[in-house]
């Protein structure tokens, strides 16, 4: 045996056959040089020094020096000296590298797949895709399933939490977790990443707009040029969860001087259809928005609104923006106009409600026109009582939308 350096691979000519340099420094390590003239790099060994030889190919010469493949080799009879076959490895990083190169393997593939056979099926599913594709898909959708660490899940989570709250950390952090969960019941070798995470402790929203920031938000929908704008109206004057409105469908209302908007059981949260009065002011709101497709509340005339945070932020960047115009009429340098304090879309239900309950409303009125399953009608009082309190609703609806146009002056 001889030292494999550069000067004897380059000296070497090929033969009829393959022929063989090998290393008198690694055992085992040495030159092949086929007849076509490749030098290519190779370690022979046998497992626990018995059985039959195998042969690992360790790289081309040109790719590798003589002295950078001698290291490898070196290593690899650690390796083999501690009972890992190089071969076996080499097979699963190969097979896990076509894993990661199948789009099926990415974490697009598999939003794909759980929305297709479990979300699919689930009432909230809808929404827990609309989430995964909002935040994580852009995040993570080219990379490989088993290469997202909990760090990488940590990370995402705090981003979200930075932009929407802890409500919104909660909410993608269950959406993640029983995505993997699901992934890894059909694959056990795939580590769920957001497993025992923890949510955040939040106490109770009980955020209600003041008039004072009802007026401010009614005034700035009337400034920006946007769908939203008539949106969030709705949302105040008929207390109806964010998602029902926004997908609102005109075949649901059937007509602009109709004064029932039917929300169909697999629109509503409890999966029970819903009938909503409309008040002249909701109205007044609905016979203002042109009809360009199905949708009431669409960009596209062919489905209905998303991006709620981006209008959400133009609209508080407006409520400031007035704000500051007020201030500057008023002269005086000790006021200084604040951004508006934090709210959310939701907390015009939660304000409907209350304003209802304030003048009188009564509240087993109020959760009927909320469409809320539980309450103060509850249990056999519940299954018997098939009053509807329509003529109750339709009042309410009126006194809230009477409330609402004495603040903005309508």
């Amino acid at each position: 045996m001889v030292a494999i350096t550069k000067r004897l691979i380059d000296t070497t000519p090929p033969g009829r056959k393959d022929g063989f340099l090998w290393d008198d420094d690694v055992r085992g390590f040495g030159l092949k040089i086929t007849p076509g003239g490749r030098r290519i790099f190779i370690l022979q060994y046998r497992m626990a020094g018995r059985g039959t030889p195998h042969r690992y190919t360790i790289g081309e010469y040109g790719s590798l020096t003589p002295v950078q493949a001698r290291g490898i080799a070196a290593d690899l009879r650690h390796q083999i000296a501690k009972g890992a076959d190089p071969r076996l490895d080499k097979i699963e990083k190969a097979k896990e590298a076509e894993r990661q190169a199948d789009p099926a393997n990415t974490i697009g593939g598999l939003i794909e797949a759980y929305a297709e056979k479990h979300l699919s099926k689930l009432k909230s599913g809808a929404e827990v895709r609309k989430l995964l594709d909002r935040e994580v898909q852009p995040a993570w959708g080219a990379t490989a399933t088993t290469l997202i660490t909990r760090r990488d899940v940590i990370e995402l989570l705090d981003d979200i939490e930075d932009r929407g709250g802890p409500y919104a950390r909660n909410h993608a952090t269950a959406a993640i977790r029983q995505m993997f969960n699901w992934a890894s019941a059909r694959d056990p070798e795939l580590p769920n990443p957001a497993t025992k995470l923890t949510m955040n402790t939040v106490k109770e929203r009980e955020r209600v707009l003041s008039d004072f920031e009802i007026r401010e938000i009614w005034t700035a929908t009337g400034q920006l040029v946007s769908v939203f704008c008539p949106f969030t109206r709705l949302l105040l004057l008929t207390g109806q969860r964010r998602t029902e409105v926004s997908e609102m469908s005109w075949s649901e209302i059937g007509g602009p001087d109709d004064a029932v908007w039917t929300i169909p059981a697999a629109r509503t949260k409890n999966g029970i259809a819903h009938e909503v009065p409309l008040s002249p002011a909701a109205l007044a709101v609905l016979r203002g928005i042109p009809r360009l497709g199905p949708f009431v509340f669409t960009t596209d005339s062919e489905t209905p609104i998303s991006g709620f945070s981006k209008f959400k932020s133009s609209l508080d960047k407006t409520i400031l923006t007035l704000r500051l115009k007020a201030v500057e009429k008023i002269k005086d340098p000790e006021k200084v106009a604040r951004p508006p304090e934090r709210w959310t879309f939701h907390d015009l239900r939660r304000t409907a409600a209350t304003i209802m309950a304030k003048r009188g409303v009564p509240p087993h009125v109020v959760e009927r026109l909320l469409n809320h399953v539980s309450g103060t009608i509850s249990g056999v009082a519940k299954i018997y009582n098939r009053h509807e309190y329509w003529a109750e609703r339709c009042a309410a609806v009126e006194t809230l939308g009477d409330y609402v146009s004495q603040i903005v002056k309508l």
